[in-house]
């Protein structure tokens, strides 16, 4: 009795144990696309452009060659919200169509960093390295005015 009592009791160890590591975990702030979590957390460190946009807004689709470029340089991370709130599976598509190469969400991370509400599309806004909004550009930019506003932001 006391051998099986002694097995039950290393038995609940491990659960709690194991219930505790798994509730200590933080969960994913969101999902991109393809169903890969997003954490915030691991984005610290690094600029953020958080970029609003919409299908049937013709400058978002001008912004896409720069968005990828720019999510190509170290210490930069574009993230992609869709206004629209599309479906996961049309975003999917809408990524492979359009060639898109950064980050496309299928929720909106933008009330993380406060921001309440979009009035205009495209906007992206310019997060710091410590979480905070800099910047919102409002329409579509060029990668001048992406790198030059960054640029700005670092002496901030």
């Amino acid at each position: 009795m006391m051998k099986y009592l002694g097995r039950l009791s290393g038995i609940l160890v491990l659960l709690i144990g194991s219930v505790w590591i798994a509730s200590s975990c933080s969960s994913p702030d969101a999902y991109d696309v393809f169903e890969h979590p997003i954490f915030i957390k691991k984005l610290q460190g690094k600029w953020i452009l958080l970029n609003y946009w919409a299908t049937w807004c013709q400058a978002c689709y001008q912004e896409i060659p720069t968005l990828n470029y720019l999510n190509q340089i170290e210490n930069i991370h574009v993230l992609g919200i869709n206004f629209d709130k599309l479906p996961r599976e049309k975003l999917q598509q809408f990524v492979k169509d359009n060639h898109i190469q950064y980050t496309m969400l299928t929720s909106d991370l933008g009330a993380k960093f406060g921001i309440k509400e979009v009035s205009s599309l495209p906007v992206t806004f310019i997060i710091s390295p410590q979480g905070k909004i800099i910047k919102a550009l409002y329409g579509p930019q060029t990668e001048q005015v992406f790198l030059e506003n960054l640029e700005n932001a670092k002496k901030i």
